[in-house]
């Protein structure tokens, strides 16, 4: 998965829409502090529209980009 390609595409097509106010993140994470898993959920209009897990809140931000784009039939 490319750096970032999801979440700047999903940002790219709400703000093509004039809905980026639409967009919004949920960022949690459990467990010990040299092994974190963190969980990032998209909201798109108050709809989850994609959830990621990953030891980087960056790469968990990114997979939820990707559930997004795919639920809202972004190309990317």
């Amino acid at each position: 998965m490319a750096n970032g390609v999801y979440t700047v595409a999903l940002h790219n097509y709400l703000q093509g829409r004039n809905e980026k106010h639409l967009l919004s993140w949920k960022e949690s994470h459990e467990g010990p502090a040299h092994a974190l898993l963190w969980t990032a959920t998209c909201k798109v209009g108050g709809q989850v529209r994609g959830v990621g897990t990953a030891n980087q809140l960056r790469t968990a931000k990114e997979q939820a980009a990707e559930a997004a784009c795919q639920a809202l039939g972004i190309p990317v």
